[in-house]
């Protein structure tokens, strides 16, 4: 009898051990599982402080940063990380910056600064500019519309920033100094903009044709710098054999000589843009000049009434890579120039605004012109805005052909009707302005689909202009 209660306490205890074995193997399982929790909670929170927050702290601008800096210490230390600072738009605040501020972060972060951006921040003077010359890593520097900027401060910054491939010097005091600083130490620089300075003249291009400096120059921007003369553009054409795209808007002096006789186009054959915006003297001959020498990519012109078919002719002829087109106010363009615009197999923008004489402005009611050419399958933004004799039916053929438009202005066609938007509610147009258009409130149901037919390729299209830019300002 003693035997068999052995045997039955022996099973509870075996019982007994293997429930506490169990419970041992659980609590070790979930203690595993405990540690592994926290350790994944940890990384994500480093990941937060290591990844995420410096992404949410770069869409902030300067003041926020250093109010950011008060928060905590985990914010404190990523700002001062100097993972910010390499791109630094001094230029949001310069209401309120001074030297002090400028020297105080240019000092602390000044190894990890590439990218300076002072646009109009007048009230700095030379403090700040003398801690700019210490970022050696500098790479794009904008000084534009400050005006303390003198030759003597150019002179420091590119001695002390070998690196420099952007500098912004338009609206500023420089001379022909500054150019001969530039064409001597800027070996490297490859965007200038002297727009709008008014105190050098063609002498300081000079030094263009003994310097090294100006050889990699990619893009130049002469906007406004009436001063200029033949032998300016001359000395160009010689200092800068890769120049690519020049800007030279706003210029009233601008004759059919500069282009001819300086021989800016003959010896810069790797130019593909060319912006000639307010020239209004510049001819077919100078126009025709251009088309022959160089294979542009990108022409734009404005406000010019000597234009005629025979430039445009040229221009689509032997610029048929030709992506952005913008002609707006030139009033001697007529059918026959659409006609030629119409062979550009790789058109992208077309801008044929305030171009009354075309009878229907790229797009004719019958089924002639653009429609039935390849040209059209890649044209993403068209501006035929102040066109009085666009109508329903042009809008029409818009819709059916342009398969990959999403931004079109139709502003002030005055012959345009409730028809029209009913036309383009099925098409891939997500971007209309339709301002002082006689266009009834009805139509305001059609719209609201524009916006879901969103082309996948113009991701870079801002959301907002996607789904808020569908103008009416007069019904």
């Amino acid at each position: 009898m003693q035997s068999k209660s052995d045997t039955t306490e022996t099973i509870l205890k075996m019982d007994m051990a293997k429930k506490h074995s169990e419970k041992k193997c659980k609590q070790a399982a979930f203690n595993k599982w405990l540690d592994w929790f926290f350790c994944v909670k940890t990384l994500q929170c480093g990941l937060c402080v290591s990844v995420i927050f410096p992404q949410i702290f770069q869409y902030l601008e300067l003041r926020d940063w250093l109010n950011c800096a008060e928060v905590c210490c985990t914010w404190k230390s990523i700002i001062h990380s100097g993972t910010l600072w390499s791109q630094i738009n001094f230029s949001a605040g310069k209401d309120w910056i001074t030297d002090s501020t400028v020297k105080h972060i240019l000092r602390s972060y000044r190894p990890f600064v590439t990218n300076l951006n002072l646009r109009g921040c007048s009230s700095l003077k030379w403090p700040s500019f003398k801690c700019i010359s210490e970022c050696r890593n500098l790479q794009e520097l904008n000084v534009s519309e400050c005006f303390n900027i003198t030759d003597t401060v150019v002179q420091k910054i590119v001695e002390g920033c070998p690196c420099l491939l952007y500098l912004n010097l338009s609206c500023t005091l420089i001379t022909n100094k500054t150019l001969q600083e530039l064409s001597r130490s800027c070996l490297s620089l490859q965007y200038l903009s002297l727009a709008y300075c008014r105190r050098f003249t063609d002498k300081g291009f000079l030094y263009l044709t003994t310097g090294k400096g100006w050889r990699n120059l990619i893009h130049l921007n002469l906007s406004g710098c009436t001063q200029m003369t033949v032998n300016g553009f001359r000395y160009i054409s010689t200092g800068c054999p890769a120049l690519k795209e020049i800007v030279i808007n706003d210029m009233p002096t601008l004759s059919d000589s500069c282009v001819l006789v300086s021989a800016l186009l003959a010896k810069c054959n790797c130019l593909s843009a060319i912006s000639l915006l307010d020239a209004p003297h510049l001819s077919d001959i100078a126009f025709k000049a251009i088309a022959e020498a160089a294979k542009l990519k990108t022409f734009s012109t404005e406000s010019n009434n000597q234009l005629t078919d025979v430039s445009w002719k040229a221009l689509c002829s032997n610029s048929q890579g030709l992506r952005r087109l913008h002609a707006a106010k030139c009033p001697r363009m007529t059918d026959a120039s659409l006609k030629s615009v119409a062979t550009l197999k790789n058109l992208e923008y077309l801008d044929v605004s305030f171009c009354s004489r075309c009878v229907c402005v790229v797009v004719i009611a019958a089924d002639v012109t653009l429609f039935h050419r390849s040209s059209v399958t890649k044209l993403e933004e068209l501006n035929i805005s102040h066109c009085s004799n666009i109508t329903d039916a042009s809008v029409m053929r818009i819709a059916q052909r342009f398969c990959k438009l999403y931004h079109l202005d139709l502003s002030y066609c005055e012959r345009l009707t409730d028809l029209a938007v009913e036309w383009l509610s099925g098409s891939s147009v997500c971007s209309l302005d339709i301002s002082g258009c006689s266009i009834q409130d009805q139509v305001k149901s059609a719209c609201l689909v524009l916006p879901s037919h969103i082309p996948e390729k113009n991701n870079n299209w801002p959301l907002w202009k996607t789904v808020c830019n569908l103008i009416f300002l007069h019904f």
